[in-house]
């Protein structure tokens, strides 16, 4: 995927994180966490027990985990801090969802390694001294309700002899009740062109940022990954 379109399945993924963030959150029930940045996310309160009764509500927690992955071939390195949802007494709902994060940082990790691997077929003219290539994975808790919680992530990949890190954002929601991604077409009804505007939609806001950019992008009518 080129990064164009790389941008647009981000924005993607963001949106469901807020739309369905919106949808959980009709009841009125406050956000059981607050975000955090950097994968520093403190314990969602474990329990309070209701005036009057002995009865103790157990609510999930996102715990922070870090992963670090040391390749030689190809050669880098990725720090991940992805969150670890703990559940008492709903241990496999939280697992499906640990599950799916994995899997997702997984598959950002590939496509990483993918990306080394082809700069290292024109890294003969690199200094040999400059910093190595990394991936970063960092999140955000952005809400978390008795129906759902949502993850915002920020990928940063940097490339030996590049000026800095790029930058893509990525959202993930998920159902509490059955541990299972919401996906953007949950959203839609059957058979609506969702993708075409939503591509025309991202398309504009990306002329906010880079004219130029939009414009040239623009030219190859926008399109949104399925989701």
């Amino acid at each position: 995927m080129n990064g164009s379109g790389r941008w647009i399945h981000a924005g993607v993924g963001a949106l469901i994180a807020g739309a369905m963030g919106l949808l959980g959150g009709c009841g009125g029930e406050p956000a059981a966490v607050s975000p955090s940045v950097h994968g520093a996310v403190p314990h969602v309160a474990a329990g309070s027990t209701r005036p009057g009764t002995h009865a103790v509500e157990i609510r999930p927690a996102v715990v922070p985990s870090v992963r670090q992955i040391r390749s030689k071939r190809p050669p880098y390195t990725a720090t991940l801090h992805l969150p670890r949802l703990t559940w008492v007494g709903h241990a496999g709902i939280a697992g499906r969802i640990n599950a799916t994060v994995q899997t997702w940082a997984a598959r950002e990790t590939t496509h990483f390694a993918a990306g080394v691997t082809r700069n290292l077929a024109g890294a003969q003219h690199i200094p040999a001294s400059l910093p190595p290539s990394t991936l970063t994975i960092t999140y955000q808790v952005v809400n978390t309700t008795s129906s759902v919680v949502s993850y915002r992530f920020l990928i940063e990949p940097f490339f030996r002899g590049a000026a800095s890190p790029a930058q893509t954002p990525a959202g993930l929601t998920f159902s509490l009740a059955t541990g299972t991604q919401y996906r953007l077409a949950k959203l839609f009804r059957s058979g609506t062109p969702y993708r075409a505007a939503i591509a025309t939609q991202a398309g504009k806001g990306l002329a906010g940022f880079s004219p130029a950019g939009a414009r040239c992008y623009l030219g190859k009518k926008p399109t949104v990954a399925a989701s």
